[in-house]
């Protein structure tokens, strides 16, 4: 689930401050992060959403919402991350009004650049996040523009 997000797995202290993070989204923003469970084992496989992560990327990047996914490895290639991100999508295009929505990936994260793909996300720059090459994609709402 983070070989390219951080590469190692989350102490108890990162997973507070990660919920507060997601808490503090929903409460200011009006949105941020959902738990994706998989209804056979009731097991959460993922999370999907939107977020205003304050990158620093320029202000082509940072002042727009922040799609973000990230599943565990066993849910990998099984469609789980378009359905919930389809659905992610629709509900914050009907609830939010947005020119358009941005992510980064790492350029290694192929799975993760064919699902943005699929999403609509289209490639408008690379950057450097973290001391890593990130690609940064953008997403224009049906209808809009």
């Amino acid at each position: 689930m983070t070989a390219f997000i951080r590469g190692l797995p989350a102490n108890e202290e990162e997973c507070w401050h990660r919920l507060l993070r997601y808490v503090g989204h929903w409460t200011a923003l009006g949105f941020g992060l959902f738990a994706v469970v998989r209804r056979a084992d009731d097991r959460i496989i993922g999370e999907v959403g939107f977020a205003d992560f304050r990158r620093g990327l320029g202000h082509d990047f940072d002042s727009y919402p922040e799609a973000a996914w990230m599943f565990c490895g066993a849910a990998h290639g099984q469609g789980y991350a378009v359905e919930a991100m389809t659905a992610a999508i629709s509900w914050f295009e009907a609830a939010h009004r947005h020119e358009k929505t941005v992510c980064i990936i790492d350029p290694d994260n192929s799975g993760s650049i064919r699902l943005a793909a699929k999403l609509g996300f289209v490639k408008f720059g690379t950057s450097m996040y973290r001391g890593a090459a990130v690609t940064m994609l953008a997403r224009t709402p049906a209808g809009a523009g």
